[in-house]
């Protein structure tokens, strides 16, 4: 397993930058333009749903890629100690339309400022 992490000041003008990273290294686990696509937009719509939920933003965006054969997973947790609220997912309609369309699999973790997601390599 290959892990790659990325930390990115939790700034709306560093989300092209986040979704360039993460479209390079979707290429090179082979994923087809699609499957590509898909983890860009997640991820750019996590790094939203944080700016727009956590408006505390002196820490950086934390985003870690793990690299396996089989599948790649990506967290993206936002270091700030403000907490998201559990209803800010249903709050937040198109950002759960979003990820529950285009993510295979995905946790939210309300404690630590965390989402997790991973898009299957077949």
């Amino acid at each position: 397993m290959e892990k790659i992490k990325l930390e990115v000041p939790k700034k709306s003008e560093f989300i092209s930058c986040i979704r360039l990273t993460s479209s390079s290294i979707s290429s090179i686990c082979n994923l087809d333009i699609d499957k590509i696509e898909d983890i860009k937009v997640i991820v750019s719509e996590i790094c939203v749903f944080f700016i727009n939920n956590i408006k505390k933003n002196t820490e950086a965006f934390l985003i870690e890629y793990f690299l396996e054969e089989d599948k790649i997973t990506i967290e993206v947790t936002d270091k700030n100690d403000e907490k998201l609220s559990e209803n800010a997912v249903s709050e937040s309609e198109m950002f759960a339309l979003i990820i529950d369309s285009l993510a295979d699999k995905y946790n939210i973790d309300y404690s630590n400022n965390k989402i997790v997601f991973e898009t299957i390599i077949k």
